[in-house]
């Protein structure tokens, strides 16, 4: 990357900067991106895990936000369909608490009608005893019935993965664990990166036409590098989220006030439940933002208010995450406190250094790609290159060319279970995480068939795909595997089972020592316990 030089240099590998790599590769302009960690590895994979429109929004009449998140909603699906599925989403009406039935009827109405009435299915309203089928753990001593309508859930750090994929398929050069330390300027306008690789701990120098800061919370830090002197942009408000056993009887998401006039979550995932989010102002440590008691018990507090025959306990959360927002600061009110629930979710961008750093901020996971489609446009103006139009919205991400959803799953499905005697659920977990690129992991197995076992009796994650991470997803470290290229840490036990079997693969095929397999886990270890401190 040294030798070359790039139209574009984007900097941060979440979901933004993989957007904006992909959608830049995708128009045919000379583009690479450095990422500090690994991809996602920040916000990115520290979301709600949904895609959606922000029923919530409507309140705040940001119907243009609303909107644009419909419609990108749907592309999501269309692109990705082994990553993005239809989840049902109750909101239950309870007497004498807000909102109240008019209002979510007028919300879920104004919803369908900004999606042009092009939802997965329409909402719907249903009486209590329904609702107690659907969501049988809720109280039922105030429920009037509830509120029925559809959005998606997502993985997202796959997600993420799949763009910075897609690009690197294109022709861009993507690293991770490299990390933008300065800039060399040329009369106010950067010429080019310095770049650290957190490997070697070397540095070296990446020279482009412009430069885009995607890196998130971290925007004012990266503009300080360039130009000491340029004001503040986003605010960071921390999100926290648990996860806990399966909620009985519970195949729908739940939306459920907060007395700080906000809603939360809970959330079906791959047999537990998914429990979030606060929204309070951040000002901690952007690279280890901590889940505290305090969002432990705020969280517990509500969902065991309304579900009151769940009686969640702290006991039974077995992982937990806090990841931070970047939100656009309000113009008239550049310092002080905020309070982060009532900042927009719109994005924004900043022309800076003589239009030669461009800076994108605020915006939510939904609409990432049209966020990238905007920085781009913007970019291609500013600087004349020729490009081709931007084609996002109808190219499928890598593993998204499947056709027909249910016949790709139904011909998949059976294809490894007559070929390779994979049990349908291991089978359906696969599918679910590659898509079309399952064919990558059926490879391993022609080349060795034991690969086809689960890394533990209880894993659905098979022993093929750490081979697979590791050659050809960038996995560098154990942690990008077991939290970013699967979803193991997210279930009981974190990956701690599975780890005598990645040893074993690591050392025989991947030319790891016990050493820094050993090295790797405590680190990976000390990342997930405690699952909260007692700091406030």
């Amino acid at each position: 990357m040294e030798k070359e030089h790039y139209q574009i240099l984007v900097i941060g590998g979440g979901i933004t900067g993989a957007g904006i790599v992909r959608d830049a590769a995708l128009r045919g302009l000379k583009v690479a991106l450095v990422e500090k960690s690994d991809f996602a590895q920040g916000t990115s994979s520290r979301s709600s895990k949904l895609i959606h429109g922000g029923l919530r929004y409507l309140e705040h009449l940001q119907f243009r936000l609303v909107s644009e998140a419909l419609r990108e909603r749907k592309i999501q699906w269309q692109v990705a369909p082994h990553l993005v599925e239809p989840l049902p989403f109750l909101i239950p009406i309870f007497h004498g608490f807000k909102p109240r039935k008019s209002e979510i009827r007028a919300g879920l109405w104004l919803y369908d009608l900004l999606a042009f009435f092009r939802n997965y299915k329409r909402h719907t309203f249903i009486n209590a005893n329904e609702t107690l089928k659907k969501s049988p753990t809720l109280r039922d001593d105030k429920l009037k019935g509830a509120g029925l309508y559809y959005d998606f859930q997502m993985n997202d750090a796959r997600l993420c993965l799949e763009n910075i994929l897609a690009a690197k398929d294109l022709g861009a050069d993507v690293l991770n664990y490299a990390m933008v330390t300065g800039f060399v300027n040329d009369n106010g306008k950067p010429v080019a990166a310095i770049v650290r690789d957190m490997i070697t701990e070397k540095e070296f120098k990446i020279s482009a036409d412009v430069f885009v800061n995607a890196t998130g919370p971290w925007i004012d830090h990266l503009c300080k590098l360039q130009d000491p002197n340029t004001e503040k942009k986003v605010v960071w408000a921390k999100g926290v989220h648990i996860f806990v056993p399966k909620l009985p009887g519970e195949n729908v998401a739940t939306v459920l006030p907060t007395k700080d006039k906000r809603v939360m979550f809970t959330i079906p995932w791959h047999g537990f439940t998914l429990i979030g989010t606060t929204d309070t102002t951040y000002e901690g440590d952007l690279d280890d933002p901590r889940v505290t008691e305090d969002d432990v018990d705020y969280l517990l507090e509500h969902v065991n208010y309304f579900h009151e025959k769940a009686n969640i306990t702290k006991d039974e959360i077995f992982a937990s995450f806090a990841g931070v927002r970047p939100l656009i600061l309000k113009e008239s009110r550049k310092e002080g406190p905020e309070r982060t629930a009532d900042l927009s979710r719109e994005d924004k961008i900043y022309v800076e250094a003589k239009g030669y750093l461009i800076t994108i901020g605020g915006g939510k996971y939904t609409t990432y790609r049209k966020m990238a489609q905007r920085v781009v446009d913007k970019v291609i103006k500013l600087h004349k290159f020729k490009a081709d139009k931007c084609r996002t919205h109808k190219v499928p991400l890598p593993g998204g060319d499947v056709g027909n959803w249910e016949s790709f799953v139904r011909e998949e499905t059976q294809k490894l279970s007559i070929h390779w005697n994979i049990p349908k659920d291991i089978a359906l977990n696969l599918i679910r995480t590659y898509g079309a690129r399952t064919e990558m992991i059926v490879e391993y197995l022609r080349e060795l068939p034991d690969l086809t076992q689960p890394l533990s009796p209880q894993s659905k994650t098979i022993r093929a795909e750490v081979l697979h991470a590791f050659r050809n997803e960038m996995a560098v470290t154990l942690s990008d595997f077991l939290r970013r290229r699967t979803l193991l840490w997210s279930f009981p036990g974190q990956g701690i089972n599975e780890l005598q079997s990645i040893k074993d693969l690591l050392i025989e095929h991947g030319g790891w020592t016990e050493k820094q397999f050993n090295d790797e886990a405590e680190t990976y270890k000390k990342s997930i316990l405690p699952l909260w401190t007692t700091t406030k």
